[in-house]
């Protein structure tokens, strides 16, 4: 009485005595008649993960590569401290000034720009005194009244 079972293509048998018999079907070899084809190195069939170390090295080159753009064409207006970004965006749109990117250092207001010919056309449009105190105070007096911001006055 042997019962056999067959585990990853090798032939296990148990014989009266409970021990194993392994038979390894020599019968079975592989088909050699499949011509492999070499593997291309230009086509890889699974996607290589970069090191830990190496999409830093690549994300600090594109980071800077980007800043360089962005900054490559820029106007600059001296800026009062009080004035936030969603307001100097918004003074922008009401003035037609479309922009890559804004950011303010030390006081100055740096507004990047597209291209040499518009930020030509911004310098000669936008006043060198949009962002003082006077006009922050006058941006700050035509704000609308938000009652949602104010619940213990009476409406």
């Amino acid at each position: 009485m042997n019962d056999k079972l067959l585990v990853n293509e090798v032939e296990l048998i148990i014989d009266e005595d409970n021990e194993f018999i392994i038979n390894d079907n020599d019968d079975n070899k592989p088909i050699d008649d499949v011509e492999r084809k070499p593997t291309d190195k230009k086509h890889r069939l699974t996607h290589q993960q970069r090191s830990k170390a190496s999409k830093q090295r690549r994300n600090r080159k594109r980071n800077k590569t980007h800043r360089m753009r962005r900054y490559q064409h820029y106007v600059t207006r001296p800026m009062y401290h009080k004035f936030t970004t969603p307001l100097v965006k918004k003074i922008l749109q009401q003035h037609n000034i479309k922009y890559v990117h804004i950011k303010e250092v030390d006081g100055i207001l740096v507004i990047g720009v597209k291209n040499d010919l518009i930020k030509q056309k911004y310098q000669k449009q936008l006043p060198e005194d949009l962002f003082d105190r006077t006009n922050y105070q006058i941006y700050q007096h035509h704000q609308p009244y938000h009652r949602q911001n104010h619940r213990y006055h009476p409406e």
